[in-house]
């Protein structure tokens, strides 16, 4: 349960089932074996916490807004969202291929919730 250890899920596969599979093509999946439920717990919380915050910011900006403010609370607000639907799709999709090792996806899934994370924290 504490897993087998980062990219070691493909050579454990192929040893017992012999049948090459590359790597599994689901984020939740790849994490459990690789470093575990508690690891897999600690990232999902973690991310799960951010992705919160920052639905949490979206719904009181609407609230907070004055009619002289409210243009710009709208923009940040739209900003915002742009960054939430975008790091949920990234998400989404890693649960049916895993894109992670691909600097690029990698990369602007880290820059998308580190994104959230300011905005909230800024707010």
């Amino acid at each position: 349960w504490l897993g087998w250890g980062l990219r070691n899920f493909t050579p454990l596969y192929q040893s017992q089932m012999e049948v090459w599979l590359g790597h599994p093509h689901n984020l939740p999946l790849m994490l459990t074996a690789e470093t575990g439920i508690p690891g897999t717990l600690m990232l999902s919380g973690l991310v799960g916490w951010i992705m919160v915050e920052g639905i949490q910011l979206l719904r009181v900006w609407s609230t907070v807004a004055t009619p002289t403010t409210r243009q710009d609370w709208h923009q940040d607000n739209l900003i915002l969202f742009s960054y939430l639907v975008a790091f949920g799709s990234c998400t989404l999709f890693n649960l049916l291929d895993v894109t992670l090792f691909d600097f690029r996806v990698n990369t602007l899934g880290w820059l998308l919730l580190s994104a959230i994370r300011g905005v909230a924290c800024h707010r």
